[in-house]
């Protein structure tokens, strides 16, 4: 089967950046470095992680302080490319254990907006995925400030100040059309709108839209299950992408297991979330070229 990868691909600056620090950190550290819960979605990296003595400990963002009230100096804690809460940055400088924070730069700008806008007397209301970390990371640092996005009960008092974002990953059309539901409910003057989502994915979306069937009878998306931008790309694409098939490949070993839906198409797209090493995303395209 003949196969063009789409661009961009593999992984996202952010993802990268977090990758190299953590890798480069276990080659000069003593220490025995653990990270809290996983660094990014992508199965792959753990095992990397693992070769190079980092355990990953896959646990919630509401264990991460019991998690860190179990180690001790000779430990080097890394938090993840999601963000976390920052008293937990405290707890490692009070108890003596040194931490690595690998947090995506454009979450770091959002919290530090957020904290402007909390300063100023505005209420946060956060349009996001429930027990996603990066959503925990906000509904943790601003408590009660600071409310999940609810279609079902969300009554805001009249007098009060709010501010509408996004968990960096979720869809453009999840964003916007629970901000049309709020300002159609609430009105709009007490209401400011701040445009979190990331561009990266949605410049992935901008390319699969764009594809036709006249040049491609399937796409393959890349990328774990577990990947909330790589879900979002897939469901993207299964609504808008002119194309007979779509499939979520998520490793090698699942592309073999699915041969029988890879096989007699003559052209595939590919493209990945960006979570996904271009490892696997080369394995997985020369195994697709040799199918009939």
């Amino acid at each position: 089967m003949k196969y063009t990868l789409l661009k961009p691909t593999s992984y996202c600056p952010g993802v990268k950046r977090a990758i190299d620090t953590v890798i480069n950190k276990s080659k000069t550290s003593n220490k025995k470095m653990v990270t809290l819960g996983k660094l990014i979605n992508n199965n792959e990296i753990i095992k990397t992680f693992s070769d190079h003595g980092v355990e990953t400990i896959d646990c919630t963002t509401s264990e991460y302080l019991g998690v860190l009230q179990s180690l001790t100096s000779s430990n080097l804690v890394v938090f993840t490319a999601h963000g976390h809460n920052y008293n937990l940055e405290t707890y490692c400088n009070e108890h003596n254990i040194e931490f690595l924070d690998t947090t995506c730069v454009i979450i770091k700008d959002i919290l530090l907006k957020l904290s402007i806008y909390k300063t100023n007397g505005y209420k946060l209301i956060l349009v996001g995925k429930k027990g996603h970390p990066e959503t925990e990371c906000y509904l943790q640092t601003f408590k009660d400030d600071i409310q999940l996005y609810d279609e079902n009960n969300m009554n805001l008092i009249e007098n009060e100040k709010y501010v509408v974002f996004a968990q960096t990953t979720i869809s453009y059309e999840k964003f916007f059309s629970s901000i049309e539901k709020l300002e159609k409910e609430n009105g709009q003057s007490h209401l400011i709108v701040e445009n979190t989502l990331c561009q990266i994915p949605l410049s992935r979306q901008k390319v699969i839209s764009k594809i036709s069937s006249d040049d491609f009878d399937i796409l393959v998306i890349i990328g774990s299950s577990l990947s909330s931008n790589t879900v979002e790309l897939y469901n993207y694409a299964v609504k808008e992408c002119d194309v007979k098939e779509v499939i979520l490949l998520e490793s090698l070993q699942d592309a073999v297991s699915k041969t029988s839906l890879l096989k007699n198409h003559l052209h595939a797209a590919i493209i990945s979330g960006s979570s996904t090493s271009l490892k696997t995303i080369i394995d997985i395209s020369e195994f697709i070229s040799t199918l009939d």
